[in-house]
């Protein structure tokens, strides 16, 4: 668990970063910057520092893609859950 000195620290950090890069800074686009300064998961700034070396640019069409690799399936599974849920209820509503 984070203390709120390292939590600052890192969103501190993410943000600077972001407004050097000319990243608008969204929920997803801070997450991943947050990420990748507190190391959560380990392997995504592995995955950041490897296309950087690589020659990627560290911009916003890099940032989405590391978003969608390690974030957006469980926003995806989410909202399969909720829609789900609603469908259910309905199911029920109408069955009664």
């Amino acid at each position: 668990m984070q203390d709120r000195e390292q939590a600052d620290f890192f969103a501190r950090n993410a943000l600077t970063r972001m407004t050097v890069l000319g990243i608008p800074p969204t929920p997803e686009n801070f997450l991943v910057w947050y990420g990748y300064f507190s190391a959560r998961p380990p392997s995504l700034k592995k995955a950041v520092d490897l296309l950087i070396a690589g020659g990627r640019p560290a911009d916003t069409v890099l940032t989405e893609e590391i978003y969608r690799r390690f974030f957006a399936q469980g926003v995806e599974t989410a909202e399969v859950d909720r829609k789900s849920t609603r469908l259910n209820s309905s199911h029920v509503a109408l069955s009664r």
